[in-house]
């Protein structure tokens, strides 16, 4: 399926996941305790070492996530496409649903607190309307029936 809605798909599929590795890969060189202590966490929970394994971990996994999102996004059978897209909606939903839950804005109960907090909601939001996208146009597409040959 090489055509318009394909590359829409590959396209989508690698600014998402590209940004995942991006962002997740900034965080742990930047090491993950300096940078989750400016969401206002309290010192107690900074100097718990399960809370750094875990949180590396997050980080580490969202990393790994993005690869793999990048690496879908030159699967070019329309099938897989749809399922693929169809099911990273729902997931990034649920992401975005956790990530306002936790903000800092008056949806959320401030778990994490200040500006920090509120990125992940907005770029939740545009990668869950990226999946959105990409959904509908996987699902909307028909390919052009196949001509055969007319043989003599």
């Amino acid at each position: 399926m090489r055509n318009r809605k394909s590359t829409l798909y590959k396209l989508g599929c690698s600014v998402v996941g590209i940004t995942y590795v991006v962002i997740s890969a900034k965080i742990l060189f930047q090491g993950v305790i300096p940078f989750m202590g400016q969401c206002g966490l309290p010192e107690s929970t900074l100097e718990s070492p399960h809370y750094a394994d875990a949180i590396f971990f997050h980080f580490f996994d969202m990393l790994v996530i993005g690869v793999l999102i990048t690496i879908a996004g030159f699967v070019e059978s329309l099938t897989f496409q749809r399922v693929f897209s169809s099911a990273m909606l729902v997931i990034q939903s649920v992401y975005l649903y956790l990530d306002v839950q936790t903000s800092d804005t008056p949806f959320g109960n401030a778990l994490y607190k200040g500006p920090n907090s509120v990125a992940p909601v907005v770029i939740g939001l545009v990668f869950t309307l990226v999946f959105l996208l990409l959904t509908i146009s996987a699902l909307r597409y028909r390919p052009a029936p196949e001509t055969k040959a007319v043989s003599n």
